[in-house]
C-alpha cells in the first residue's frame, strides 16, 4: 500500500464493521436452510433477537423492506437494475456501477481492497453531504465484506465457515461475485439516512439473502 493509503481511514468505516458482525451472526444463528419465500422474514427474525439482545431495538429498525426484490434464480439478479432504481444521482450511480464492474474481474483480496482504497481516497473529490456518506458506505461495505467471504489463503475470514447447519450444497457452487455485489449495493438508501448503522443492516440482510437462496 502507499502511504496515502495506509494513513487513510474511511470515515463510514463503522458500517462496513457492523456488516460483518451482522453477517456472522445471522449465519451463526440460522438453524436450517429456510424455504426461499421465507428468506427474508427468517433474516429478520434473528436480527431482531441480536439488537433485541444489545437494548438497541427501539433505535434500531431490523426491517428489511428497503432491498429491493430478489428473483427467483441468483443468475437472474440484476444489480445494476437495482442500483438504477435508487433515488441518488447518476453521479452515484455511476460510481456504485464501476464497483460492480470490479467484483466481476475476479481479483485476488489485496488487489481488490488496495483497489477500493484507492477510490476512497478520491472520493471526496467527487460527492460531498448525504450521497459521500453514501458512497463511503458503500465502499466500506465492499471492503470489510471481501475480506469476509474471502478465503483464508488470501488472508481473508473465509465467512462461509460461520454458517451453523450441515445442510448446504458445496460452497463452490455459489456466484460469489454477486453476493459481494449485493453487500455493497442493497444498503445504499439507507446509507443515506441520519439512522443508527444506516444502511449497515440492510448490507447485511441481503449479503445473507444472496448466500442462502444457493444453499
Amino acid at each position: 500500500m502507499s502511504p496515502k493509503e495506509v494513513e487513510f481511514k474511511n470515515p463510514m468505516e463503522h458500517i462496513g464493521v457492523r456488516h460483518n458482525e451482522d453477517l456472522k451472526y445471522i449465519l451463526e444463528n440460522l438453524d436450517e436452510i429456510p424455504a426461499k419465500k421465507s428468506i427474508k422474514q427468517t433474516i429478520e427474525r434473528i436480527l431482531s433477537i441480536k439488537y433485541s439482545g444489545e437494548n438497541q431495538l427501539k433505535s434500531v429498525s431490523t426491517s428489511l423492506d428497503e432491498i429491493p426484490g430478489f428473483p427467483e434464480s441468483i443468475e437472474e439478479l440484476d444489480l445494476y437494475s437495482w442500483v438504477d432504481s435508487y433515488d441518488v444521482s447518476e453521479e452515484l450511480k455511476d460510481k456504485i456501477k464501476e464497483t460492480l464492474d470490479i467484483l466481476t474481474k475476479g481479483y485476488e483480496l489485496n488487489e481488490l481492497l488496495s483497489i477500493l482504497t484507492q477510490k476512497e481516497l478520491e472520493a471526496e473529490n467527487q460527492f460531498s453531504g448525504t450521497e459521500l456518506n453514501a458512497y463511503f458506505s458503500h465502499l466500506s461495505v465492499a471492503k470489510n465484506s471481501a475480506t469476509f467471504w474471502a478465503p483464508e489463503s488470501e488472508g481473508g475470514l473465509n465467512g462461509i465457515q460461520y454458517l451453523n447447519t450441515d445442510n448446504l450444497k458445496s460452497a463452490q457452487a455459489v456466484n460469489w461475485w454477486k453476493v459481494l455485489g449485493c453487500d455493497c449495493v442493497a444498503g445504499v438508501v439507507g446509507s443515506m439516512t441520519a439512522t443508527p448503522f444506516g444502511g449497515a443492516i440492510a448490507y447485511a440482510g441481503a449479503s445473507a439473502i444472496s448466500v442462502i437462496m444457493q444453499l
